[in-house]
């Protein structure tokens, strides 16, 4: 059980990090979304529905959630800027 669950994580830790890739025009929308305090960032509770939305309704677990703070969060600061994501990937 214990290797269909990692392999899972494995799968959807690729999924994150590809869908990091995007440029912050197109994350805007999602982003005024799911920010419902309005701060600009995403806050990891707030990162988590987002997530959730991107797997089909399956949520993140705390593993996978730190995971794409980690690789996104460049400033250090627990959440995610929208500007953050397209550094994240590159772009």
């Amino acid at each position: 059980m214990k290797g269909k669950r990692r392999a899972a994580m494995e799968q959807r830790r690729h999924h994150y990090e590809a869908t990091i890739n995007a440029d912050s025009a197109s994350w805007q929308p999602l982003m005024d979304s799911f920010d419902t305090n309005k701060t600009g960032s995403l806050e990891p509770e707030q990162l988590r529905g987002l997530l959730k939305l991107w797997n089909k309704g399956v949520e993140p677990t705390d593993e996978e959630l730190a995971l794409v703070i980690k690789i996104a969060d460049k400033g250090g600061t627990g959440a995610i800027h929208i500007d953050e994501i397209s550094a994240a990937g590159g772009t």
